[in-house]
């Protein structure tokens, strides 16, 4: 999981993950564990070439930031996802609120504030 903000729930939300495929029913104990990481993209921390190597997906949840933010962090993150598209297809990529509108964008897409706010 990518971080994309220092909130304490988004750090449970990675434990409960964890945790749930370790104390799930018998059902999910007879298969195999899948192993989660989680990574404070935020503070600049991405997965690294070797660590990409072994990844199934990665999970981009929301944040109090914004896609459209001039942040360092938010345009590393962009170039990012821009790289494991074009070089590593079999990632899935997974947004949630911020997550789906940073993956937008970083692949040509459009986000901005409604004209209301």
């Amino acid at each position: 999981m990518l971080q994309t903000d220092g909130r304490p729930h988004l750090t449970v939300f990675h434990e409960a993950n964890v945790i749930g495929q370790l104390r799930g029913n018998q059902a999910s104990l007879d298969r195999q564990v899948e192993p989660w990481a989680n990574y404070e993209a935020f503070n600049g921390q991405l997965p690294s070439e070797a660590e990409l190597q072994h990844l199934r997906a990665l999970v981009i949840p929301g944040s109090t930031s914004a896609a459209y933010d001039d942040l360092p962090w938010i345009a590393s993150l962009s170039e990012f996802i821009r790289h494991i598209y074009n070089d590593y297809p079999a990632i899935k990529l997974v947004g949630i609120c911020f997550g789906s509108q940073i993956i937008a964008v970083a692949l040509g897409g459009l986000a901005r504030k409604m004209p209301i706010y």
